[in-house]
C-alpha cells in the first residue's frame, strides 16, 4: 500500500505497555495505539520517536481515555491560550491544525447571543451550525437552541431548515428578497408550527414523568404488600390466576420477584 505523509502533520506520540512475561519484567513492549503513525514514521526513516508507557493491563486502546470536547469548550480553550499570550501560529502548529482552522474556531461565538450560548455549550454542535445561526437575529437564536435541544438534532441541514422558516424581519440581514411561492410559505408554516408543537409536547412530557415515575414506584410497593400477604396471595391464585400472575410481573419488573 502506498502513503504520503508530512512530517509536519504527523504526530509522532505514540502509548506502549511494557510487555511482561511469566510475572517478570522483560521482553519488549507492546504498541497500544498510534499503529497508522507507526507506519507513517517507517516510510519516514524516523528511527526515534516520543512514547507514553501505560502503566495499566490496558490491551486495546486509549480512546477510552478520550474526552471529545464540544466546538464552544474548543473555542473557549483557544481564547483563553490567546489571552494567556499564545500566538494563533504556535496554537496551530501545537495541535497540528491549519490557522484557518484556528482563526475560525476563534471566531465561532461571534454574533451569537449568550443565552444560545449557555443552551449549546456542551452539546456536540457542529461549526456550520453557528454559522447559521449568526445569520439570525438573538430571540431567533435562542429558540432555535431550545427547538435542537428539544429534539436532540444538532446538524446543519435542521439548522438551514429552521433558517428557512426563520421570518424576515428575525435575519440579521435581510439581504435580496427570495420569491417565495405560495406552497413554499405554508410547508414553512407548517414546519414552524410542527417544531413548536414537538417543543411543548417534550417539555409537558419531561414535566410528566417524574409524577409518572412516582405513582408507578407507588402502585409496585402497594402490589408488592398486597401479594406478600399470603392469605391474599393464596385468594388470588386460586380464584383469580391471571390476574395474580399479572399483579406479580408489575411488581417483579421493579426488582421484586413474588411467588
Amino acid at each position: 500500500m502506498s502513503w504520503t505523509w508530512s512530517r509536519d502533520a504527523l504526530h509522532h506520540l505514540l502509548y506502549l505497555r511494557r510487555h511482561l512475561a511469566e510475572g517478570s519484567l522483560a521482553k519488549g513492549y507492546l504498541l497500544l495505539d498510534g499503529h497508522l503513525r507507526i507506519m507513517a514514521l517507517k516510510e519516514l526513516g524516523v528511527e526515534r520517536v516520543s512514547c507514553l508507557i501505560s502503566t495499566d493491563d490496558e490491551t486495546y486502546t486509549y480512546n477510552k481515555y478520550i474526552n471529545r470536547l464540544s466546538a464552544i469548550q474548543e473555542h473557549r480553550m483557544i481564547m483563553k491560550a490567546i489571552q494567556s499570550g499564545v500566538s494563533e501560529e504556535k496554537l496551530a502548529r501545537a495541535l497540528y491544525l491549519d490557522i484557518s482552522t484556528i482563526r475560525n474556531k476563534k471566531c465561532l461565538l461571534e454574533g451569537i447571543c449568550p443565552e444560545a450560548v449557555e443552551l449549546l455549550k456542551d452539546k456536540s454542535v457542529p461549526e456550520p451550525v453557528f454559522r447559521v445561526l449568526k445569520k439570525m437575529k438573538a430571540p431567533r437564536q435562542i429558540n432555535a437552541a431550545m427547538l435542537m435541544n428539544d429534539q436532540n438534532m444538532f446538524t446543519s441541514s435542521y439548522a438551514k431548515a429552521l433558517l428557512d422558516a426563520t421570518p424576515v424581519n428575525q435575519l440579521v440581514n435581510k439581504g435580496r428578497p427570495k420569491k417565495k411561492t405560495p406552497v413554499i410559505l405554508a410547508r414553512q408554516a407548517r414546519l414552524e408550527e410542527e417544531s413548536l408543537a414537538l417543543s411543548r409536547e417534550i417539555g409537558s412530557l419531561k414535566e410528566q414523568y417524574g409524577t409518572a415515575m412516582i405513582d408507578i414506584t407507588s402502585m409496585q410497593a402497594y402490589l408488592k404488600s398486597l401479594l406478600c400477604n399470603e392469605a391474599v396471595a393464596k385468594y388470588l391464585r386460586e380464584l383469580h390466576g391471571p390476574i395474580h400472575d399479572k399483579m406479580n410481573y408489575a411488581a417483579a419488573s421493579h426488582g421484586v420477584s413474588l411467588q
